[in-house]
């Protein structure tokens, strides 16, 4: 999948992407990923923890965060959603 995303992004790679896999696809995501890419989690998967390769993200600046918007009230994810 990362090779096909290389081709369609002329090797660049993807500037957002919104992991909804609770880092199970954690590295094709980092190879996916553009520099100063920035990668958005909605969900924390029961608690599962993130293993992050530092030698893959620190060369490309990418931007890793996080936010469970079920707690929130309505208005705070409408205007998350309208900023990005």
């Amino acid at each position: 999948m990362a090779d096909r995303v290389k081709a369609a992004t002329g090797a660049n790679g993807i500037d957002v992407i919104l992991d909804m896999s609770v880092g199970h696809i954690w590295l094709p995501i980092l190879q996916m990923i553009a520099p100063d890419g920035r990668i958005g989690h909605l969900s924390t998967g029961g608690g599962n923890e993130l293993s992050i390769p530092l030698r893959t993200l620190t060369p490309k600046r990418i931007s890793i965060t996080g936010s469970l918007l079920c707690p929130l009230d309505l208005q705070r994810p409408t205007i998350a959603a309208r900023s990005h």
